[in-house]
C-alpha cells in the first residue's frame, strides 16, 4: 500500500510540473510580444520625434543665416553711424568755440548793460516806494473813513430799532388812550343819564313833597325844601368835580398825543437826514474805494515793471560769472528786494507799459483803469518777488 501511494504521488508531481512549464511558456510568449509592441511604438515615437528635431534644426539653421546677415548689415551700420558721429563731433566742438566766443561777447555786453539796468531799476524803486507811501496813506484815510461810516451805520441800526420801540410804544398808547377816552366819555354819557334820571326823580319827588307840604304847615315844608337844595348842591358840586377831573385828564391825553406825534416827526425828519447822510457817504466810500482800485493798478504795475527787470537781468546774467560780479548781484538784489522768502496774495496786474531791451529801455505813466478780479498767490509770489512792505500794504487794503 505505501509503494503504490508513492507512485500516485510522484505522478501527480510530474503533471503539476508539465502543466506549470507550459504556463510559463504562454506567459514568457505574452510578455514578449507586449516588449514588442512597446518597442515598436517607443521606436515610432522616436522616429515622430528625430523627424520634428530635424525640421526644427533646419529652422534653426535658416535663423542663423539670417542672424548672420543681420549681423553683418548691423556691423556696417555702427561703422556708417560711429563716422557720422565722429563728423557731427567735429561740428559740435567748432559750434562750442563760436558759441564760447559769442558767450563772451554776450559777457562784455551785458557788464555793460547792467550798470544802465541798475540805475532804472534804482528809479523803479525809487518811484514804487513813493507810490506805496501815497497808497498808505490813503490806506489809513480810508480806514478812518471806514470806521466812520460803520458807527454811523450802528447809530442808524440803533435810532431805527428805537423808533420802531417808539411807533409800537405810540401805537399802543394810543389805542390805550382811546379805549380810555372811549371809557370816560362812555362813564360821562351814563353818569349824565343816572343824573338826568336822578333829577328827573328828585324833581318828581320834590313835586310829591311840595304837593304834601303845601297839604302842611309852611314852615316845616320851607326846611325840608331847604335841606333838599343842600344835598342837591352837594350832589351837583360833586358831578362837577368829577367832570373838572375827567376834562384834565382828556386834555392831558391829547396833549400827550400832540407831543407823541411831534416826536414822531422829529424822528422820521432826523432819518430822512441820516438817510440822505449816508447815501453821501456811500457815495464817497465808494469815490475812494474806485480811487483806492486805481491806485492798486498803479503799484501792480510798477510791481510788474520790477519783476520784468529783475527777469531781464537775470536773463542777461552769465551762466559762470566771477565770484566778485555774482555776489555784487547778490548784495544789489537783496538790497532791493529784502530778505522776504514768503508772498502773499495780490490783486491781479491787468496791463503793464514798461519795455525793457538790451541797450534801452521806455517806460510810460500807468493810466487808471477798472479793477480786476484777484491773481493766485502762486503766481504774485513769481511777479511781486522781494516786495515785502507792498505785500503788506495789499494785506491792510484786502482786510479793509
Amino acid at each position: 500500500m505505501p509503494k503504490n501511494t508513492g507512485k500516485k504521488s510522484g505522478k501527480n508531481d510530474s503533471k503539476a510540473k508539465k502543466k506549470s512549464s507550459s504556463v510559463t511558456r504562454e506567459e514568457k510568449s505574452v510578455s514578449d510580444e507586449t516588449e514588442k509592441g512597446f518597442f515598436l511604438a517607443q521606436i515610432e515615437y522616436l522616429t515622430v520625434e528625430s523627424e520634428k528635431f530635424q525640421k526644427k534644426c533646419e529652422e534653426l539653421e535658416k535663423q542663423n543665416q539670417l542672424l548672420i546677415s543681420q549681423f553683418s548689415s548691423l556691423r556696417n551700420e555702427k561703422k556708417d553711424i560711429t563716422d557720422y558721429l565722429k563728423h557731427s563731433l567735429l561740428e559740435k566742438e567748432e559750434e562750442l568755440d563760436r558759441l564760447s566766443e559769442r558767450l563772451q561777447n554776450q559777457r562784455e555786453a551785458a557788464d555793460q548793460n547792467r550798470s544802465t539796468q541798475q540805475l532804472k531799476h534804482d528809479q523803479l524803486m525809487a518811484a514804487l516806494q513813493e507810490q506805496i507811501r501815497e497808497l498808505q496813506e490813503q490806506n489809513r484815510k480810508l480806514v478812518g473813513n471806514l470806521t466812520d461810516l460803520d458807527e454811523f451805520e450802528r447809530q442808524k441800526e440803533d435810532l431805527m430799532t428805537n423808533l420802531d420801540h417808539l411807533e409800537k410804544k405810540l401805537e399802543h398808547q394810543e389805542e390805550e388812550h382811546k379805549n380810555q377816552i372811549h371809557d370816560l366819555e362812555m362813564k360821562l354819557l351814563l353818569e349824565k343819564k343816572r343824573l338826568r334820571e336822578e333829577m328827573e326823580t328828585c324833581t318828581l319827588a320834590m313835586e310829591a313833597k311840595v304837593q304834601h307840604l303845601v297839604d302842611q304847615n309852611l314852615p316845616e315844608r320851607a326846611r325840608s325844601v331847604l335841606q333838599e337844595n343842600a344835598e342837591m348842591k352837594a350832589c351837583f358840586s360833586k358831578l362837577s368835580e368829577q367832570f373838572k377831573v375827567l376834562m384834565e385828564e382828556n386834555s392831558v391825553l391829547r396833549e400827550r398825543k400832540h407831543q407823541l406825534s411831534i416826536d414822531v416827526e422829529i424822528q422820521e425828519e432826523m432819518i430822512r437826514e441820516m438817510s440822505r447822510m449816508s447815501c453821501l457817504q456811500r457815495k464817497q466810500v465808494q469815490q475812494l474805494q474806485e480811487e483806492l482800485k486805481n491806485k492798486h493798478q498803479n503799484l501792480e504795475q510798477l510791481q510788474k515793471e520790477h519783476s520784468q527787470v529783475l527777469a531781464e537781468m537775470e536773463a542777461l546774467r552769465p551762466e559762470n560769472p566771477d565770484p566778485g560780479s555774482t555776489s555784487k548781484i547778490q548784495r544789489e538784489h537783496h538790497r532791493a528786494g529784502g530778505t522776504s522768502s514768503v508772498s502773499h496774495p495780490t490783486p491781479k496786474p491787468k496791463s503793464t507799459s514798461c519795455r525793457t531791451r538790451a541797450g534801452s529801455s521806455h517806460t510810460s505813466v500807468p493810466h487808471y483803469r477798472k479793477p480786476v478780479s484777484q491773481e493766485s498767490p502762486m503766481k504774485q509770489s513769481r511777479s511781486a518777488m522781494g516786495f515785502l512792505t507792498s505785500q503788506q500794504l495789499f494785506n491792510k487794503l484786502s482786510w479793509s
